[in-house]
Formats: structure tokens, sequence, C-alpha cells
């Protein structure tokens, strides 16, 4: 019984999406960031950065047009998962705040 290329092509496809559903309950996000500890952020943000560092090495030459779209898909949801990983904000206080404007208008 011979098997046709788009029945094996439809069941790699779903095996790969199904994949790719499971990987999604670890990305971090804005509310899920701060329930998980120090550890497993620092190690997610670890392992984006060494897939950061695959992708670079990839030949773009030697992708096809569907590739190179999923690449992009990819490092844009990075970008976005590590934007959330380093979201610090520095606070100045009332008085801080005022301090450095003295000394703004002191120096010039």
């Amino acid at each position: 019984m011979k098997i046709s290329k788009p029945i094996i092509l439809t069941a790699l496809l779903t095996f790969f999406s199904s994949l790719a559903f499971a990987n999604e309950s670890e990305n971090l996000t804005s509310d899920n960031v701060s329930e998980k500890s120090e550890k497993e952020v620092r190690m997610r943000v670890d392992f984006l950065k060494d897939r950061i560092s695959e992708i670079q090495q990839m030949e773009p030459s030697t992708m096809d047009q569907f590739e190179k779209t999923q690449v992009k898909e990819e490092l844009k949801k990075i970008k976005k998962e590590l934007k959330v990983a380093h979201n610090e904000h520095i606070t100045i206080s009332v008085g801080g705040l005022i301090i450095i404007i003295l000394l703004l208008i002191i120096i010039f």
C-alpha cells in the first residue's frame, strides 16, 4: 500500500503544530513572569539567547520563503519574551528628582 505525500505532510504538520502549542505554556508573559522564580526566568532567557545564536548561524540563502517567514515570526516572539523578562523600571523619588534638578542648575 502506497501512502501519498499529502497524507504524510498532513501528519507531520499536525505533529509539529502540537509541539508548538505545547511550547506556548513555557513562554514568558507579563502575567506569568511574576509567578515564575528568578531561576526559571533566567533559564528561559538563556534558552532564548541560545536559540537566537542558532538562528544567526543559519544560512538564509538555503532557506525557502516559508522557512524565512517562520524564522522571522519566531524572532518576533523571542523579542517579545525578552522584553517581558527584562521589564525593569527605574523609580526616582520626588526628593531625589529635586536634588538632581538642583545639581543640574548649579552645574550649568
